[in-house]
């Protein structure tokens, strides 16, 4: 997305080295469009009957629900509207209000992702998606919702690529020198996938994959799945499948 980037952001990205902003995504209200137009017409049916000075029961709920719509559908437009996350060279700001967040790439450490499949009547819909970016420090966030993301918004694949950059960048070589590298409860070294005291060696790998949101890492020749965890216990998990995946075809 283009557009003018509003000074304090300007401020913060040049104190701190972020460079050029890649990308911005301001933050929308969802179901505003309906509520405004719900409780327009339910506000205004409200009105005329007022007019005409007959306040049935119905009619007063009516005019009430619509009006609650018609708020929510104004409100929380003005309220988000200064709302914005910005995507820069070196790192990452959140300006909500009069708070901004910053953070750049050196303090980042994690993100965690969900994502959510939604059907109706067995179609598929689409699907929503949650991150959360955490500074080094463990008290910087960056949350990341519905809001921001449009229907051709890339969001979530430009901050999935942009960490993985990172994290490859700060764990290559320690990946390369066959040094461990932590994922919460799972750990990754030249030697194997590592859980607790225990270490899966890469030649005895069967198998890993997904299964509805649930990683699953089975054993060769094993019936059982060896590990599996939900992805949403995994930090930088799009960075932990594509290494591990990558390492278990050498």
């Amino acid at each position: 997305m283009s557009g003018n980037m509003p000074a304090e952001v300007a401020a913060v990205a040049q104190r701190h080295g972020l460079g050029e902003r890649e990308a911005w995504y301001g933050a929308g209200s969802v179901g505003a469009d309906w509520a405004r137009v719900i409780g327009g017409v339910g506000f205004l049916v409200f009105a005329a009957v007022i007019a005409g000075e007959d306040m049935a029961p119905v009619t007063a709920t009516l005019g009430i629900g619509g009006l609650v719509l018609l708020l929510w559908g104004i409100i929380p437009p003005v309220v988000v509207s200064g709302r914005a996350f910005h995507v820069f060279e070196h790192g990452f700001v959140h300006a909500s209000g009069a708070s901004t967040t910053v953070l750049p790439d050196e303090h980042f450490q994690e993100i965690w992702a969900s994502a959510v499949d939604h059907y109706t009547n067995g179609v598929y819909q689409g699907t929503s998606h949650d991150l959360r970016l955490v500074g080094a420090d463990g008290r910087t966030r960056i949350d990341i919702n519905e809001r921001y993301m449009h229907d051709d918004s890339d969001l979530v694949e430009r901050v999935h690529a942009k960490c993985a950059k990172i994290m490859l960048d700060r764990y290559g070589l320690l990946l390369g020198l066959g040094a461990p590298v932590a994922f919460g409860p799972l750990a990754l070294s030249t030697e194997g996938i590592h859980r607790g005291g225990e270490v899966l060696e890469w030649s005895g790998v069967g198998s890993i994959g997904l299964d509805q949101g649930v990683l699953r890492i089975e054993k060769r020749g094993k019936m059982f799945a060896w590990a599996k965890f939900p992805v949403d216990r995994i930090p930088n998990f799009r960075f932990f499948l594509a290494v591990a995946l990558s390492m278990s075809e050498k």
